[in-house]
């Protein structure tokens, strides 16, 4: 049953009813929050796009549809699905006690303790790597064959399975995940260069260990995940998504002019062929080409670092974030190339008017 109103007096219907338009308005206003709290933020270099585009239409008098957008922005496949059950092996309580002054039998009680066992994956990682690195001496301390033969097959698949330990304790965990989230910001802050070393160290670190160099520095590995869950790549991301998906309508509305009607005749330049190039000459290369220069310095400066840790990794990585990671770097390399493809399509109508030398 509906909400019953009773009113007694002309008066009481008044303030119902300004109580009521109260209600309804405030309704309003947390409408509008929500619903601008769902909207993507613009970012300068998507307006500034718009602005370009609307400009070429009026002055190359062509109306065209959007089109076609890039694919959403690829999220990380859930947690769950990136998670590895991952069975190193392990030295029983009988093998244990018989390691005897072995310094390996310290670091297998540490493990052992209930600390250990709660230990996060980049914990787990360092104590693999400790154990990798004091198995070799442990081996050699011991005199019985068999109890050696048993400590060498617990290393060899600590060994094998390093690769995906890395692989769960840096690009899966909860700081890399961060790295990648998506945070609406109006305008993209410059690329950390912490950032950057970090990244360059970690390359070097997993170099190392993947060569059975098996020295941590277990500060400096927490210290260097700490600096890249702050950073922006997936922001970065999104920014060349959208700026391919914005151009892709300035590419749409040359190439119908160049297929209706040639904008100059030979030896003719007409005062909208002066207007066209001073559009692309101030809002193109004065406004939009800059902002685009620093996106790409920042792309170079970052991809190839994660891109060379993913590709160290591969072998490990789960097959959630091989299908996420493939098609990331498909709309990626597709958005880098934007600007390139609108240029192209440029220079035919520039041509005709004089303004690059044909041929």
């Amino acid at each position: 049953m509906g909400n019953l109103l009773l009113v007694t007096d002309p008066t009481d219907a008044i303030f119902a009813g300004v109580k009521v338009f109260r209600l309804n308005r405030w309704t309003l206003v947390i409408a509008l929050i929500v619903v601008a709290a769902c909207e993507r933020i613009e970012n300068s270099l998507q307006i500034q796009v718009r602005d370009y585009n609307e400009r070429l239409m009026r002055v190359l008098d062509e109306s065209v549809e959007q089109p076609a957008m890039s694919s959403a922005m690829p999220r990380l496949p859930r947690v769950r699905d990136l998670t590895m059950t991952l069975e190193t092996g392990s030295v029983n309580p009988i093998e244990y006690l018989q390691l005897g002054d072995c310094e390996l039998q310290n670091l297998i009680a540490k493990r052992n303790s209930s600390l250990g066992k709660l230990a996060l994956p980049s914990q787990r990682l360092v104590y693999e790597l400790k154990f990798l690195r004091l198995s070799g001496d442990c081996q050699a301390q011991l005199k019985d064959q068999e109890l050696r033969a048993y400590l060498q097959q617990v290393t060899e698949k600590k060994r094998e399975l390093l690769p995906s330990l890395i692989w769960q304790a840096t690009l899966g965990s909860k700081e890399f995940r961060e790295l990648w989230k998506y945070r609406s910001l109006s305008e993209l802050p410059p690329l950390d260069p912490q950032l950057e070393l970090a990244l360059s160290r970690l390359n070097n670190d997993i170099d190392a260990w993947l060569a059975g160099d098996y020295r941590v520095d277990s500060a400096r590995l927490e210290a260097q995940l700490s600096i890249i869950r702050w950073g922006n790549a997936g922001e970065h991301l999104s920014q060349w998504m959208v700026f391919n998906d914005e151009l892709a309508m300035g590419t749409a509305i040359l190439n119908s002019r160049l297929a209706r009607r040639p904008l100059c005749f030979k030896d003719m330049k007409t005062k909208v062929a002066d207007r066209f190039h001073a559009v692309v000459r101030q809002f193109l290369i004065g406004s939009i080409q800059p902002l685009v220069a620093r996106l790409n310095r920042d792309h170079y400066s970052l991809f190839p670092l994660l891109r060379s840790l993913e590709g160290k990794l591969s072998i490990g990585e789960p097959s959630a974030y091989t299908a996420w990671r493939e098609q990331r770097d498909l709309l990626l390399d597709r958005s880098v190339f934007a600007l390139s493809r609108h240029v192209r399509s440029l220079e035919p109508l520039l041509k005709q008017c004089g303004y690059l030398p044909a041929g």
